[in-house]
């Protein structure tokens, strides 16, 4: 197995549409209205150099294995968790989400 590393997606990334719509799988049912499209924009705004927006890429190899975002709020029903933890959705890694700290 080869090692995984972690790197920042960049708006011109060719990973943006794989991790966008596994984010858009795990996540869209809690944005009605949105669509696989929508994600796929929201994720060129929400790359960057540095900073929060921020959005991350596990890869082995050349090929994507997992995704995890930095927001500044993830949740409109509990703005008292901002800023905003690591949203992770992982694909064929077999890890799962991360957690706030308690």
């Amino acid at each position: 197995m080869r090692d995984i590393t972690i790197v920042r997606l960049i708006p011109e990334s060719d990973h943006v549409d794989t991790v966008a719509s596994w984010t858009f799988a795990e996540w869209g049912h809690l944005h009605p209205g949105s669509t696989a499209d929508s994600y796929r924009e929201a994720f060129r705004r929400e790359c960057g150099e540095g900073g929060v927006p921020s959005v991350f890429v596990a890869m082995q190899g050349n090929r994507p294995v997992g995704t995890a975002a930095l927001l500044a709020e993830d949740m409109d029903s509990r703005p008292e968790l901002t800023p905003g933890w690591p949203r992770c959705s992982c694909c064929r890694s077999g890890a799962g989400r991360v957690s706030p700290p308690a």
